[in-house]
């Protein structure tokens, strides 16, 4: 399984890969924006509450 996050000023997008054939197939896939002060993180915070974000999503 390989879990891929985009993270912006505005929001963060994500997707779940499962990896067949040596290709991946996308499994699952969200989206979530930022409040106004999630907003003012900066660059590595942005990326690292992406990722917290997906795995909250993706835990059950």
């Amino acid at each position: 399984i390989v879990v891929g996050v985009d993270s912006a000023s505005m929001g963060a997008g994500w997707s779940m890969n499962q990896i067949q054939d040596q290709q991946k197939q996308i499994s699952l896939y969200g989206s979530c924006t930022f409040n106004k002060q999630e907003q003012n993180y900066g660059q590595p915070k942005t990326e690292l509450y992406g990722i917290f974000r997906a795995f909250k999503e993706l835990r059950h």
